[in-house]
Order: C-alpha cells, then sequence, then structure tokens
C-alpha cells in the first residue's frame, strides 16, 4: 500500500514540476526581455496591474484549488457527486469574478494607475478566464498529467506572444493582452479536459455557490490571507512608485522560480494524503528538498550581481540587495508549504492551515501599514516583512502540528 501510495505521489509530483517548471521558466525567460524593452516605470505598472490580477486568480479560487480538491479527492467514486461540486464550484465564481472587476476599477482610480487603464481591461478579463480553468478537478481527480500539458501550452503561448510583438516602449498593454489571450487559452483547454473526464463544464448553481462560499470561508480567508503577504506586496509598491514595484518585481521573479519547487510536492500530497493519513512520508521528503533548494539559494547569492545585471539590465542594480532577502526566504517558505495543507490533511485538520495563513497576514499588513506611516515603503523594506510573514508562519504551522501529533498518540 504505501508502495502504491509513494508510485502514484512520485508520478503526480513529476507532472506538477512540470508545470511549475514551465511556469517560472517562461516568466524569467520573458522579464528580462521586459526589462530591456520597456522603461522601469512602465514595467512595473505592467507587473503590478498583473499582480493585482494575480491577487483576484486568489480570490476567484476561493480556497477551491486546497476545498475543492479534497472534496473530489474524497467523493471522486461518486460521479453524480462530483458533478455537483463542478456546479457549486462554478456557481461561486459568477459571484467572485464580479468582485474581482469591481476590485480592479477601484484600484484603477488611484492616480499612479490613471495613466495605464486598458491594462486593467486586459487584467479583468483574465481573471475571468482563469476563474473558469478547472485546475482544483483535476487535482482531485489526480490528473496531473492533463492539467500539466495543458497548462504547459499555455505559458508556452504566453511567452511566444511576448517574444513576438513586444519591443519597444509603449508596449505594455501588448503584454497584458497576451496574458490575457494565455487565460483564456488556458481555459479552453481545461474545459475540454473536464469533458474528456466525462463531466459537464456548463453546470452552474448560483445559490449553491453561495452555499459552497459559507462552508468554505475559512479556506477563503487562507487563500485571502496568502494574497495580502504575496500579490499584494507590488501593488501596494505601485501605488506608491512604479520604480520600486519594478525592482522588487524582478528580484521577486527569481523568488517564485525557486518557490515554485515545493510546489508540486504540496499540490501531489495533499490528495495523497487527505486518503492515506500517512504523513511520515512527509518526514522522509522535506529535509532532502530543503537540502537541495538550500545549497541552490547558496549558489544563486554567489551570482546575485552578475546575474541580475546580466539578465535585468544595470538600471535594475538596486534588486540584488531585495533578492539576497528572498534567496533567505525560499527554504522557508517551501518547508511551510509542505507542512501545510499535506501535514494537517494528514492529520484530519486542514482547516488549521487557514488560521496560520490569516494570523500571518494580520502580521504582513501591520508590517506594511508600520512602512507606509514611517514613509519607508521600499523594495528592500516589504522583502524583509515578506521574511518576517513566512518565518512567523512556519513557526506557527510547526507548533500546531506537533500539538496535534502528541494529541493523537495520546488517545
Amino acid at each position: 500500500m504505501r508502495a502504491l501510495l509513494a508510485h502514484r505521489l512520485a508520478r503526480n509530483v513529476g507532472w506538477l514540476f512540470l508545470f511549475q517548471l514551465s511556469t517560472y521558466l517562461s516568466f524569467l525567460l520573458v522579464i528580462p526581455w521586459l526589462t530591456h524593452a520597456l522603461p522601469v516605470g512602465e514595467y512595473g505598472a505592467v507587473m503590478a496591474v498583473m499582480a493585482a490580477a494575480q491577487f483576484c486568480f486568489i480570490v476567484t479560487d476561493y480556497g477551491f484549488t486546497n476545498s475543492a480538491t479534497y472534496e473530489v479527492a474524497c467523493h471522486r467514486a461518486d460521479a453524480t457527486r462530483v458533478q455537483d461540486i463542478i456546479a457549486q464550484v462554478h456557481g461561486a465564481k459568477v459571484w467572485l469574478v464580479a468582485l474581482s472587476w469591481v476590485s480592479l476599477w477601484l484600484l484603477s482610480r488611484a492616480p499612479s494607475y490613471q495613466a495605464h487603464e486598458v491594462l486593467f481591461l486586459y487584467a479583468g478579463l483574465a481573471v475571468l478566464f482563469q476563474a473558469y480553468q478547472p485546475v482544483w478537478l483535476l487535482q482531485g481527480l489526480e490528473n496531473m498529467r492533463a492539467y500539466a500539458m495543458y497548462m504547459v501550452m499555455v505559458r508556452v503561448s504566453f511567452m511566444a506572444g511576448v517574444y513576438t510583438v513586444v519591443r519597444a516602449p509603449g508596449d505594455g498593454a501588448l503584454v497584458m493582452l497576451i496574458f490575457m489571450v494565455s487565460n483564456l487559452l488556458g481555459m479552453v483547454l481545461g474545459i475540454r479536459s473536464m469533458r474528456t473526464a466525462g463531466y459537464r463544464a456548463a453546470a452552474v448553481s448560483l445559490i449553491g455557490g453561495i452555499r459552497l462560499m459559507r462552508s468554505s470561508a475559512g479556506y477563503f480567508w487562507g487563500r485571502l490571507a496568502f494574497a495580502l503577504y504575496s500579490s499584494l506586496n507590488s501593488v501596494v509598491l505601485g501605488a506608491t512608485s512604479l520604480t520600486q514595484a519594478g525592482i522588487f518585481n524582478v528580484a521577486e521573479q527569481i523568488y517564485k522560480a525557486g518557490q515554485s519547487l515545493g510546489g508540486p510536492v504540496s499540490q501531489a500530497m495533499l490528495p495523497a494524503l487527505a486518503q492515506s493519513r500517512n504523513s511520515r512520508l512527509i518526514w522522509k521528503i522535506l529535509p532532502a528538498l530543503i537540502g537541495v533548494i538550500g545549497l541552490g539559494c547558496a549558489l544563486v547569492a554567489v551570482l546575485a550581481s552578475w546575474i541580475v545585471e546580466l539578465a535585468f539590465g544595470p538600471g535594475y542594480g538596486a534588486s540584488v540587495s531585495v533578492l539576497y532577502v528572498f534567496l533567505i526566504i525560499i527554504p522557508i517558505t517551501i518547508a511551510e508549504m509542505v507542512l501545510g495543507y499535506p501535514w494537517f490533511a494528514a492529520l484530519g485538520s486542514p482547516g488549521l492551515v487557514n488560521t496560520t495563513s490569516v494570523l500571518s497576514a494580520g502580521l504582513h499588513v501591520l508590517l506594511l501599514g508600520l512602512l507606509w506611516w514611517n514613509d519607508a515603503l521600499t523594495a528592500y523594506n516589504v522583502a524583509l516583512c515578506v521574511l518576517t510573514t513566512e518565518s512567523f508562519m512556519l513557526l506557527l504551522r510547526v507548533g500546531l502540528g506537533w500539538s496535534l501529533t502528541r494529541a493523537q498518540r495520546a488517545r
């Protein structure tokens, strides 16, 4: 049984690594092109609006990547029940997309963003198309191959589009247009995968969506909390200085690429451990994973100045110090992912992960507020806020997880 679980997990991790690798390679290969083609301020505007769209992605996800994945994994033998879950999720997303559109419109009224209204139009459409990509369903069915393959096509199309049409200052709007089209492609391919799996993609229940949002509210607050200390950083910096947003985003992209190495492990573990409750597997994988990633971060730190200047240009020298902070954060974040939903699902209490996220987000918002109050909102200081927040969350999860483990052993 354990051998079968390990084989299934290794297969799913492999497909998710392919997806994550394509995601962050596409961005890492595109970012140098953009930093050389666009002025720092225009690049900062594009990436800040893209970060706002990614914040909305988290809102429209509503934690379904965890809660609905968990439900589908537990009921995948019952096709009728899975179809009901699809209808409820799709209904919920009607309300969530509308909320996201209002939020983007309000953000576009900020003085520093008013010259870039077209970016928000494309971002709003990208939010709609991304919302109806059935990531949560394919993960719950453990059909990682279909998920990975169609998402690789989406990332490659985004990269190819940018290389083809973005050439000079003023082309920033084209980046968001391509981003929108690539998400449209993702929705089309995702719905096709859903139909291939035998489910109706057009099923929508608005009332069921409201009920689902009520029952999944804890997961939403957890996801919203995650957005507050991830995607929100570039948006906040962009509202004060598009140049600082550009400097921050360059280093953040390298951080996200490193962070992506832990995502496939965490995502593949969730449905597997939700069924098996075998948490020992975590402690076999985590030390090796952190060791390898730590060595990689050390190597990047040695070459940081050379990497930033070569890849992004001399105008981004200030990003090097920000990158050093993010390289410290990467192993912390990956440990925190693995010791998040997978570990707590194996312990039978996945909802506690949301509590740690909300508490950490509260700390992060407080820190950002202090920086704003003291007129100290810079890329480097925001990176230090991220380091503090991620460290605090890891300590919370370790403490709560060990308390649950001891309580179960005492029974």
